[in-house]
């Protein structure tokens, strides 16, 4: 008895399904796996900015929970090592969630009010002086961060 080709298409089919379902898995696997939590002991809460070193510049990351850019930029660049690295010593950070379970949202708010943040995620980088030497709406990878960051740093109001 022959098996004609239309006989298989079922378990092809089946095949197929299966190989689908367990590269998303992988996927989602892979994309939960990747922290996008910013560690405190580098990022300080907003209501903890008077604690800087008044001689380096100060980054300010806007962010919230609900936010899906905000997340994907801290996973693609703000938590990556090179990134922490490139800033430790350099300039203070500050993590103003806006979502944040304790005090330290109504510090987000009033430094969002007072650097006029209207969307999320926003970075600023504040120079020695008070003054915004670069802003930042939306997020990037790693690689064009670290770029943003140094021409920033660069920049001649950075050392006023």
């Amino acid at each position: 008895m022959k098996t004609s080709p239309t006989n298989n298409r079922p378990a092809l089919g089946l095949l197929v399904l299966i190989a689908a379902a367990t590269c998303l898995a992988s996927i989602l696997s892979l994309a939960a796996s990747t922290d996008a939590t910013l560690h405190p002991e580098f990022w300080l809460p907003p209501d903890q900015h008077q604690t800087q070193d008044a001689e380096r510049p100060t980054l300010i990351v806007f962010s919230a929970d609900w936010c899906g850019p905000c997340t994907t930029f801290k996973r693609r660049a703000l938590t990556r090592p090179e990134v922490q690295q490139a800033m430790t010593g350099r300039l203070n950070a500050i993590h103003a969630d806006l979502t944040a379970p304790d005090s330290s949202a109504r510090a987000a708010e009033v430094l969002a009010n007072q650097y006029d943040i209207t969307v999320l995620p926003t970075t600023l980088l504040i120079g020695t002086d008070g003054t915004v030497i670069r802003r930042l709406t939306g997020g990037l990878d790693a690689h064009h961060f670290l770029q943003w960051l140094e021409e920033a740093l660069a920049t001649p109001a950075n050392s006023r």
